[in-house]
């Protein structure tokens, strides 16, 4: 099916996904996770989730780097929900990466190695 994504990124990780022959199904947009920020609740919409042959899950956030190097500095907004995905997939021992332009075109390789 077709899948509207966001940035050149996403569009490249889609790419390799359905390039990778250890990856079952993936999905786009469709897992939300429920976080507070600054005392406020708020939900966020994570970019992919992915299944692997093997059974391992991933939630995969796809920024740019220098995005991704500001949020871990400032630990703004964008800190905070990957905190709340990372202890989402703790709870039903699924993985969550916050991959990059540098990460897309070696992380399936790794997946499909392990």
């Amino acid at each position: 099916k077709a899948v509207k994504y966001r940035s050149s990124y996403e569009l490249e990780f889609c790419k390799v996904l359905d390039a990778a022959n250890c990856v079952a199904s993936w999905g786009y947009e469709c897992i939300w996770i429920r976080y507070r920020y600054r005392g406020k609740p708020r939900s966020y919409l994570v970019d992919f989730i992915v299944t692997l042959t093997n059974g391992q899950k991933f939630l995969i956030e796809v920024k740019p780097r220098s995005f991704y190097d500001r949020a871990m500095q400032t630990r703004d907004m964008n800190w905070h929900k990957w905190n709340a995905a990372i202890s989402f997939c703790q709870q039903r021992n699924w993985q969550f990466k916050v991959i990059t332009e540098q990460s897309i075109p070696v992380l399936a390789k790794l997946w499909c190695k392990a």
